[in-house]
């Protein structure tokens, strides 16, 4: 792994990273405060690979990473693949089907070469979450489980939601925020970023923390972004755009975003549309603003604005559609870096594990190696 870089208290970055595509930060003056100490930070971003294609949604918090990535912070990327298995209910009104292990290493190992061109993976310490999950006892999870209530878990909307439509809620569902909790344990982060509807999930993880003694992480949470059909973008709901698609595909996406019936010479109401909040993550704000105005104007219809929005999402995605084909060539680069990310994310984890695990009375996974 290549030195790691300078770390930048640069007021201007600092603003491009607590407020570009930010809804939520918890705790905010904390979190400035780190930025502005020139310390390195451990910042976590956890991904569960629960199909091949990285959107638009995911691509966002992806770029935030980056952005604590070029002002020289630690970005350690969480690869789910013993959550992914399990399947987080943020976003779900109805139970996930759980994906078998062989699905999940499909879409890992597409989500790794995509990772790439967002990342500089000589950057990232990488960590698979099933090298420690798989290895709590039972004994484990019920002292973990232990500081968490079913009161607490039904407080999220779309769990609330269920119980009172009488849907199924599985108990591995209650169990995904700990096991999220404990994987900002693992890695001792300082910071972890996602999106807004992950609030539950990160906030239980600041509580897992405390449980093992360690200072709870700050968040920062990216808004929600909203698919073709004005859901939440999500595979599930087969409403995305995927940034590595073809032009011919990204295209026929764009424009099947749904909008509503306003005439061409009609205004148009900027505050509800999918097409603006695209607009608004890969341009300037001087840009959006302009969009903006020709929608309260009126006179020009969705179909041109949403042929503006593929060619500036097009523009966007070309240095890193460039950045794929030189990573593709080289076929052992993306097994090199995951190598080398892994290692010192083991290096890392493991001492942390051990002690954090002895403070409360439990056993070391056998699968984590103590530190020499």
């Amino acid at each position: 792994m290549a030195d790691p870089p300078t770390i930048s208290t640069d007021e201007a970055a600092i603003r491009e990273v607590l407020e570009r595509a930010v809804e939520i930060i918890e705790v905010k003056a904390d979190l400035e405060k780190d930025l502005r100490s020139g310390r390195r930070l451990r910042v976590k971003l956890g991904i569960d690979p629960t199909g091949p294609r990285i959107h638009i949604g995911r691509a966002v918090t992806l770029r935030k990473m980056r952005q604590f990535q070029s002002m020289g912070h630690q970005a350690v990327l969480i690869i789910g693949d013993l959550t992914a298995q399990v399947g987080d209910a943020s976003d779900k009104n109805a139970e996930r089907p759980m994906l078998t292990a062989e699905q999940v290493r499909e879409n890992m190992h597409s989500y790794e070469q995509q990772i790439g061109m967002i990342l500089d993976l000589s950057q990232v310490e990488f960590q698979y979450n099933g090298s420690w999950l798989r290895k709590l006892d039972f004994k484990d999870v019920i002292e973990l489980a232990k500081h968490f209530s079913v009161a607490q878990m039904i407080t999220r909307e779309n769990f609330r939601n269920r119980w009172e439509e009488g849907t199924r809620i599985g108990l591995h569902e209650l169990l995904y925020p700990l096991m999220q909790g404990y994987d900002s344990v693992a890695i001792r982060a300082d910071v972890e970023i996602g999106s807004t509807d992950q609030l539950f999930n990160v906030m239980a993880g600041r509580k897992v923390q405390e449980i093992y003694a360690q200072k709870p992480q700050n968040i920062l949470l990216t808004g929600m972004i909203m698919g073709l059909d004005g859901r939440k973008m999500s595979k599930s709901y087969g409403n995305t755009i995927d940034i590595f698609s073809d032009e011919k595909e990204m295209r026929k996406r764009v424009m099947n975003i749904v909008t509503d019936s306003a005439a061409v010479d009609a205004p148009k109401n900027p505050e509800t549309s999918t097409i603006i909040q695209l607009y608004s993550l890969f341009v300037t704000q001087e840009e959006v603003e302009e969009v903006r105005a020709q929608f309260r104007k009126g006179g020009i219809g969705y179909g041109d604005f949403k042929k503006q929005l593929f060619e500036k999402l097009w523009e966007f995605f070309a240095p890193m559609r460039t950045r794929r084909e030189e990573i593709l060539r080289d076929k052992n680069y993306i097994d090199e870096v995951l190598r080398r990310g892994a290692e010192r994310a083991n290096k890392i984890a493991a001492p942390v594990m051990e002690r954090v695990r002895a403070a409360v009375g439990l056993s070391m996974p056998a699968g984590m190696t103590r530190a020499l």
